[in-house]
């Protein structure tokens, strides 16, 4: 399926779509996807209590509760509230702008 005529409304084309993706079998390739995702988990994990992410956290909770999680920390938000407070704790730290 190319991507000209996804359509991501449609959960089905969504899904043929990404189970298209050949997989990797590069060693070089697997190993560079683990380091990185580790690397991600660390640095959000490291960020959990960081005054960017306590003030992103705060903003979201105000916008109401939910289920999903927000690492380190027990509450829970919406989804979309909880993506947004991790992806900035995953990137918090990150110091590829200087």
């Amino acid at each position: 399926m190319t991507g000209t005529n996804l359509n991501f409304e449609n959960p089905q084309a969504l899904v043929e779509w990404v189970s298209d993706v050949p997989s990797f079998r590069d060693l070089v390739v697997i190993q560079r996807a683990r380091s990185t995702f580790i690397d991600t988990i660390a640095c959000t994990l490291a960020a959990a209590h960081h005054d960017t992410t306590a003030k992103i956290f705060n903003s979201m909770k105000l916008s109401g509760g939910g289920l999903c999680s927000v690492v380190g920390l027990l509450q829970t938000l919406a989804a979309g509230a909880a993506a947004l407070v991790n992806a900035a704790a995953a990137h918090a730290l990150d110091d590829n702008f200087l």
